[in-house]
């Protein structure tokens, strides 16, 4: 099934349900990315809704570490 999503100034889709006006009427999603203005309005895009839905879960909100830690020797 398609539907019709918003882009993100991200440059990623978001479903209208977790998009609503913040306290100056701009559009965001609740992570508090702003929707994207074209020259007509909101930015939209069609999307696989199962398809994107499968490829969120596969994506960890984790951050990955950028380091190691070592364990020292007690001397």
């Amino acid at each position: 099934m398609r539907e019709t999503w918003y882009i993100l100034e991200d440059g990623t889709p978001a479903d209208p349900k977790e998009v609503g006006p913040d306290q100056h009427g701009v559009l965001r999603h609740k992570n508090g990315v702003a929707v994207a203005i074209g020259p007509h309005g909101p930015r939209s895009t069609g999307v696989d809704v199962a398809q994107q839905r499968a490829t969120r879960e596969m994506v960890s909100d984790e951050p990955k570490r950028t380091y190691k830690t070592r364990e020292s020797k007690v001397r």
